[in-house]
């Protein structure tokens, strides 16, 4: 039986890459990643798959990055979304405390004319 080929070393042969070309790539995305830098990881991950299009370890890292770069706008539009309605309730409270204000002092104001 025969044993299975990396991906590193069926892309050496099509572009001249070679395992310390994949090793260097995976180092610099995870310490991108370390760094909470996950569109930058996300972007040099996509760049090493067009050197080495089938290893099996970027390809997941592109899925994982983008799901969570997905993620992360999800819950940054939710939050804008809360603070939108927290802001329009505010808002709305401060309107309401200024007509009842301005509806006081012309009470007073009615009651104070000679």
């Amino acid at each position: 039986m025969r044993k299975k080929k990396y991906a590193f070393k069926s892309a050496k042969r099509s572009n001249g890459n070679s395992k310390k070309d994949l090793e260097r790539f995976n180092t610099q995305i995870i310490n991108l990643h370390k760094q909470n830098k996950t569109q930058e990881a996300l972007a040099l991950t996509q760049q090493a798959l067009k050197s080495f299009p089938n290893d099996l370890i970027l390809l997941k890292n592109t899925g994982a990055f983008a799901g969570r770069i997905g993620a992360a706008i999800k819950l940054a539009k939710e939050k804008a979304e809360r603070l939108a309605q927290e802001n329009a309730l505010k808002a709305a409270k401060d309107i309401a405390l200024a007509k009842e204000k301005a509806l006081k002092e012309k009470q007073i104001q009615e009651v104070n004319k000679p």
